[in-house]
């Protein structure tokens, strides 16, 4: 996976493929919204459940790792500052697009607390979805800034 990209930037194998796969996860949210919105309420859930997860995952396997080693520990550094505000930036809209998203699905399942149940949250599904849309938006402004625009690209 170390080896090179084949969308002909600096960025290894498996970070074009983390690229496509955050591409692919955007595309399917943005498919659970428009089912929402012709009523197909159960594809919905089951689309957007099935999106949470695959974020998840997909923050967790990654985007931790890189953040830690190439922003908090600086690995291979020093860069210009906005390869360092851009990745912060972006980290911030995810932690707020995450909980959002997890709480919806944990209403949807009913495990939320009485005392934070809500009788109409589709403000905050749209909430969420604009949230993840801008950490997607972000994230590709993160993959130009670090693997085109970079004149030192980072390397595991």
């Amino acid at each position: 996976m170390n080896g090179p990209g084949f969308l002909g930037t600096h960025a290894d194998l498996f970070t074009d493929l983390a690229l496509i796969v955050g591409l692919l996860l955007a595309a399917s949210f943005t498919r659970g919204f428009i089912l929402a919105r012709r009523g197909e309420y159960g594809q919905h859930h089951l689309t957007q459940i099935a999106n949470v997860v695959g974020v998840i995952l997909f923050v967790s396997i990654v985007m931790l790792l890189p953040f830690r080693d190439f922003i908090l520990r600086d690995q291979g550094g020093p860069r210009p500052m906005y390869f360092y505000v851009l990745t912060i930036i972006h980290a911030l809209i995810g932690l707020i697009a995450l909980p959002l998203g997890i709480f919806v699905i944990l209403k949807v399942f009913g495990i939320i607390p009485p005392r934070l149940q809500m009788e109409k949250y589709k403000t905050l599904m749209r909430t969420s979805y604009i949230f993840f849309m801008l950490a997607v938006f972000t994230g590709i402004i993160i993959y130009l800034t670090w693997f085109v625009f970079t004149p030192i690209p980072p390397k595991y």
